[in-house]
């Protein structure tokens, strides 16, 4: 068995694991918790982590989709449109598998963005424009 199909099996169990944590954390660890990946996340920004990031934001929405929306949507919208507008995916590529360096923080926060709505278990509907609880 190759390294590869090891680390990705360890993932995987790492995966399900975060989840069953999350889920069963009181209220306040799983604040704390929350708060150790809000300041991980806004801090880092590494291109080999990406897949692994947006996994763990959406095993900890899955537990609580509206404290995880509320505190990392705001910060992820801010951080994508800066991005952008610093011209973060303007380069075309031919490769999927090679990002450019450029686009690494662009591709860390839509990983998130995507961990955050992807448990489908947010409404929307109930968020403003600024993602802020109406």
């Amino acid at each position: 068995m190759s390294w590869y199909v090891l680390s990705a099996a360890a993932f995987a169990d790492f995966q399900h694991t975060s989840g069953a944590v999350f889920s069963a954390l009181d209220d306040k660890l799983f604040d704390g918790a929350l708060e150790q990946i809000y300041e991980y996340v806004t801090t880092t920004a590494r291109g080999n982590a990406v897949d692994a990031v947006g996994e763990l934001v959406r095993n900890m929405s899955a537990a609580n989709s509206d404290k995880v929306f509320a505190r990392l949507f705001p910060v992820a919208k801010q951080r994508i449109l800066a991005e952008l507008k610093a011209g973060a995916s303007s380069t075309r590529t031919t490769t999927t598998s090679i990002p450019l360096a450029s686009d690494a923080a662009l591709h860390w926060w839509q990983s998130i963005l995507y961990g955050m709505l992807v448990p489908g278990r947010l409404s929307v509907c109930l968020y403003g424009q600024n993602g802020s609880l109406s």
